[in-house]
């Protein structure tokens, strides 16, 4: 934690281009690790393409069904 606002905040006398490269050099660091986590997950893509599913096609759904029903009560509420 500490190297991060270490490398955001520059010291006295830093040069911008040292901490140019310092930022850059956290930034690939952690999409490395990040990656380094995500492929194992590349093994199994039904299982990934099941949750993606599962996350935004089922959701979307619902959002759907409630959007609906709040239009309908909006509807009898204006008839009245």
């Amino acid at each position: 934690m500490n190297t991060v606002k270490s490398a955001v905040r520059p010291a006295n006398g830093e040069n911008l281009i040292v901490r140019f490269v310092r930022i850059v050099g956290l930034v690939t660091l952690f999409f490395g690790r990040l990656l380094a986590q995500c492929l194992p997950s590349l093994a199994r893509p039904r299982l990934v393409v099941h949750q993606i599913y599962n996350a935004g096609a089922r959701s979307l759904i619902q959002f759907i069904r409630l959007t609906r029903g709040f239009i309908r009560r909006l509807r009898s509420a204006a008839r009245r």
